[in-house]
């Protein structure tokens, strides 16, 4: 695979137009020796020290499959917590491997890739020389040779992390030329081991020392630091988040009061109103009273309801009725809306009307001479008039 590049940073390392990082001939792995320890090899029985030494051949860092496993796969930085899915891809792929072949010349011995790093953190750390060395990701078998000592076969890539110290060496990292060969003889690379030791700089193989865990600690309290300013920020929002839902809450408790009182008021007032519309007069009819309508109304109920407004509205459609009542209204037609203006009409007319009826009966002061085949009667119009409307609409017992 060919990239598109634009910016030339040296002999290994370009930019493309969009600003990614192209790292090419990257080592990732390499035929040979790695030691680890018992911890880390629980299955292989340990030999006479604590070191247990596993060896990769050719057949198994070269193999078809190995290749094809790693092509494509993201890198990260620094090795994950869990190998790289569908389900965290995107939170940790900083980007991916392209054209994963068997190294030739200064990468014989070597898994090599090219690197498309598209993160601008990353980027970022392989330019200042943060993040160099890389570290595979895999699954692999084990077969034990004899106690301390193992092979590695079915190599199968997940990820490679960029990572400041990589168990494979400083062979296994980008570089911006090609590295130059390194010729050491054994006791050359026993006292840089021994001088790797005391310095604090790892070894060939990768193990860690005091400087590295250093590193890794120095790491592990920016990314806490980062992780709790977090937590601090999400506290402060969700804080708020409360402060606000408590106010509007507030709001609502003495908006549905408010609404409550409004409703009783408008009850109230709404009561209030009807009775002043309603039509004036009354509602519990007595005797008196619907002798006194019956007068103004003939066969009106004794049940009606409002029975002085109904008599009165019922006697003024007629002349005599009209007659009586002006004169209580000075000429005008009559008006329902005040009780007491009603009863005082109510009563007045009655009382006119009955007194009209008994001069027109001939008997002046409300009496009159009648025959009976008996021989005469004095009687009393009014009274006998009353009588006979009471008996005519009684009023039920309560």
């Amino acid at each position: 695979m060919h990239f598109y590049c634009t910016a030339k940073l040296s002999d290994k390392m370009h930019k493309t137009p969009e600003g990614y990082l192209v790292c090419q001939d990257v080592a990732i792995t390499r035929v040979g020796e790695l030691q680890y320890l018992p911890g880390e090899m629980p299955t292989i029985a340990r030999g006479n020290n604590d070191i247990i030494i596993v060896e990769r051949t050719e057949d198994d860092v070269f193999h078809e499959d190995t290749i094809r496993s790693f092509e494509g796969k993201p890198i990260t930085i620094n090795h994950p917590k869990e190998f790289v899915g569908p389900h965290n891809y995107r939170e940790l792929s900083v980007g991916s491997l392209n054209n994963v072949r068997r190294g030739t010349g200064d990468m014989l011995g070597k898994l090599v890739t090219d690197f498309l790093i598209t993160d601008s953190t990353a980027i970022g750390k392989v330019e200042r020389r943060e993040l160099r060395e890389v570290s595979c990701g895999y699954e692999a078998e084990y077969k034990q040779l004899k106690p301390g000592r193992a092979r590695q076969t079915d190599i199968r890539g997940n990820h490679v992390a960029l990572v400041p110290r990589g168990r494979a060496g400083p062979e296994c990292a980008i570089f911006d030329s090609a590295p130059k060969e390194i010729s050491m003889s054994a006791k050359e690379k026993f006292m840089a081991m021994l001088a790797k030791a005391f310095d604090g700089m790892p070894d060939d193989d990768g193990e860690e020392t005091v400087d590295g865990l250093k590193a890794k600690l120095a790491l592990l309290k920016k990314e806490k630091e980062a992780s709790d300013t977090k937590a601090k920020d999400a506290q402060t929002v969700a804080d708020k988040a409360t402060a606000d839902l408590k106010k509007v809450n507030d709001e609502l408790t003495t908006a549905n009061a408010a609404k409550a009182q409004l409703t009783t008021d408008l009850a109230t007032v709404t009561a209030e109103v009807t009775a002043l519309k309603k039509p004036a007069g009354k509602t519990t009819n007595d005797a008196a009273v619907v002798a006194k309508a019956e007068i103004l109304a003939p066969g009106i109920a004794a049940d009606t309801t409002d029975i002085q407004v109904v008599a009165l509205k019922t006697a003024y459609a007629t002349a005599d009725g009209k007659a009586a009542i002006e004169v209580f209204t000075g000429g005008k037609a009559p008006t329902y809306d005040n009780a007491a203006a009603v009863d005082v009409i109510f009563n007045g007319a009655a009382a006119a009307i009955a007194a009209a009826r008994k001069a027109a009966l001939g008997g002046g002061g409300g009496q009159a001479v009648v025959k009976t085949g008996d021989g005469q009667k004095t009687t009393d119009f009014y009274s006998d008039f009353a009588d006979a409307a009471a008996k005519a609409h009684p009023i039920p017992k309560l």
